[in-house]
């Protein structure tokens, strides 16, 4: 399995602080292996999304709209008019349907700005 996406993309401007940060996989995957961590701090879990180059992650909650995508919402919403330089990590843990993991980690920078007040 391959990450395909990840949203917001980079340099997204007027992000609305309610949505989720979504990762989209090229096939189904196994949602019981996509975890984040559920509280602010040390970074755990295989999917973990920082703004300070994984000296610690954001908590949060995980939610599977579809079998191949997976979405974030931090557990503190990101505050209106502000510029985020997310980083997001998957783990080889992640696996897909068929108990296939990652080949490789995903690590990718996903700066964006939120919507105005």
């Amino acid at each position: 399995p391959n990450v395909i996406a990840v949203t917001p993309t980079n340099s997204t401007t007027n992000w609305s602080v309610a949505d989720p940060i979504t990762v989209t996989f090229d096939q189904n995957m196994n949602s019981g292996t996509i975890i984040a961590q559920g509280a602010n701090g040390t970074c755990s879990g295989n999917i973990r999304v920082s703004v300070d180059g994984f000296a610690s992650c954001l908590g949060g909650t995980m939610a599977y709209p579809t079998q191949s995508s997976a979405t974030f919402t931090p557990s503190n919403p990101f505050c209106v008019e502000g510029n985020y330089p997310i980083r997001v990590r998957i783990l080889t843990a992640v696996q897909s349907a068929y108990g296939v993991p990652l080949p490789t980690p995903y690590d990718a920078v996903h700066g964006f700005t939120t919507q105005q007040a």
